[in-house]
């Protein structure tokens, strides 16, 4: 496996550069830093593949928190708008009945005084 990658790099020669052993692989110090390099190129690949992964998550997360919180304070000034409405008709209409009210027994009133008068 490691001969192969070895061969996949792009190296101005691949003779000399490495010499394979019965347990280790030996390395000159000019292929160790190509491979520390593109070691290096991956694992910043990596990280940000990660970073960009969480920083996504939390995003929509935050974002999905604010969306729910602003329909509930949405819902709370609708419901606040629609009972201020509702109290201001329900005013409105008790003064009405009231004055309803006050005529016609202001009529019965006055009737009886005529009444009362006409008896006298």
């Amino acid at each position: 496996v490691a001969v192969e990658i070895l061969r996949q790099l792009p190296l101005k020669s691949n003779e000399g550069v490495y010499q394979v052993g019965k347990t280790k692989l030996f390395l000159r110090e000019s292929t160790e830093r190509v491979l520390e390099e593109a070691r290096a190129i991956r694992l910043r690949d990596a990280a940000a593949m990660i970073q960009k992964t969480v920083r996504g998550y939390f995003a929509r997360r935050r974002y999905n928190t604010q969306l729910v919180s602003a329909i509930r304070v949405q819902s709370h000034v609708r419901m606040f708008l629609a009972r201020k409405r509702y109290l201001k008709l329900r005013s409105a209409i008790v003064r009405l009945q009231s004055l309803v009210r006050m005529r016609r027994q202001r009529r019965v009133f006055l009737k009886m005084l005529d009444e009362r008068r006409v008896e006298e």
